[in-house]
């Protein structure tokens, strides 16, 4: 393999997360203008571009490429959403903790999918609050003008958000799988086919 060669490979392999339309139109761009050079000054125009990692990096700041990432496995999503509910009451604390870390390691959801999710998580000890302070609001033998009720109304407009929640981030999690789609650098999702800036 030539120089030229070496390096092209060396680009195209660093730039292989990147769009294909960018990667093959820049990796194929370099190919034509060097062939067109003599070898001497297509040696001195590849010390000019710079190290292909340098180059890379180069073209996902100036295009703000996106960049591909696989989605996480539906087992993953599906296990992050039952730590965030009711992993804190299996384990307490670490339950809901170890969703947390799953939820912002995850490659499928955006960052504000992340945010909702953290609120998945809070929710699980405040619906637990919620059911405590009730029952310590009209404890036993007591009454309250408006009864239980009240509590029991806030209660159950709690449980039902965050169900909600937790079953909408399951959703979205598999629509972005189902469509294809990539988090890019700001977090933010793209179809993979038609990334360009």
């Amino acid at each position: 393999m030539t120089k030229i060669e070496d390096y092209l490979t060396e680009l195209d392999g660093l730039l292989v997360d990147v769009d294909p339309v960018t990667r093959e139109g820049l990796v194929n761009g370099i190919r034509e203008e060097l062939s067109a050079l003599a070898p001497a000054d297509a040696d001195t125009r590849l010390r000019a571009l710079g190290d292909p990692a340098f180059v890379a990096a180069s073209v996902r700041a100036e295009r703000g490429t996106l960049t591909l990432q696989k989605e996480d496995a539906a087992w993953y999503s599906i296990l992050t959403v039952l730590l965030l509910t009711v992993g804190g009451f299996i384990i307490p604390g670490i339950g809901w903790l170890a969703g947390l870390v799953m939820l912002w390691a995850s490659r499928t959801w955006a960052v504000s999918h992340k945010v909702i999710g953290t609120l998945v998580a809070l929710g699980g000890p405040g619906l637990a609050v919620a059911g405590l302070l009730g029952g310590v609001a009209v404890g036993p033998g007591e009454s309250s003008p408006q009864g239980p009720i009240v509590p029991l109304i806030l209660f159950g407009v709690l449980l039902i958000a965050w169900l909600g929640a937790a079953i909408w981030l399951l959703v979205v999690a598999d629509r972005l799988r189902r469509s294809g789609r990539a988090v890019d650098s700001y977090g933010a999702h793209s179809r993979g086919a038609s990334m360009r800036t």
